[in-house]
């Protein structure tokens, strides 16, 4: 028997042709429909495993390392998984650095003490990644300009919390002496 695409002599008993893959007559429709599935699966998982290859280089925070390390995982043992799973893991420290920079940074925009505060122990543990140390500079300045207009507000408000109890006892002596006097007046003491 020859091969209907290649025109080379394969056995006769041949259900794909050995030199070119292309089916023969002695390929049921049973055989041909799990080849066309087996193909398509292949396929698929060749096309999720580059579209891995091309994202591995592209994490930027925890959350796209999770679900990396999940759609790896689920290729099993395809090409080389276990060698990307490798290189994510890798990767892990960079990616947590870099979402504890950002989480850092978000944190030393707000104008909350304890905020500024969290953004400070971050990047200390930060070290030297990227210029945490510079951004801690800065944060310690702005918690003490926080701090600074805490205690001027705190000072203000006992300041008024303080002359607010002077009136109320003065208001209340003047009445006790207006009821004396005019109860004396009176003639009621």
């Amino acid at each position: 028997m020859f091969c209907s695409k290649c025109g080379k002599e394969i056995s006769d008993k041949a259900v794909i042709c050995p030199h070119c893959n292309v089916p023969t007559q002695n390929m049921s429709r049973e055989m041909m429909g799990k080849l066309e599935r087996k193909k398509e699966e292949q396929e698929g998982r060749e096309k999720k495993y580059n579209e891995i290859l091309n994202k591995i280089d592209n994490i930027h925070s925890a959350e796209e390392w999770n679900a990396l390390i999940i759609r790896i995982n689920l290729l099993g043992e395809y090409k080389n998984s276990e060698e990307l799973l490798k290189k994510c893991y890798e990767k892990k420290p960079q990616i947590e650095a870099e979402d504890k920079y950002k989480t850092a940074c978000e944190k030393l925009k707000s104008d909350n003490i304890y905020n500024v505060e969290k953004s400070i122990r971050l990047f200390n543990a930060l070290g030297d990644y990227k210029d945490s140390k510079e951004k801690s500079k800065q944060a310690n300045s702005l918690l003490k300009e926080l701090e600074d207009k805490k205690a001027r507000i705190e000072e203000e408000y006992n300041r008024k919390l303080k002359i607010r109890k002077m009136i109320i006892v003065g208001t209340i002596i003047l009445v006790i002496a207006l009821f004396i006097v005019f109860g004396i007046s009176n003639g009621e003491y």
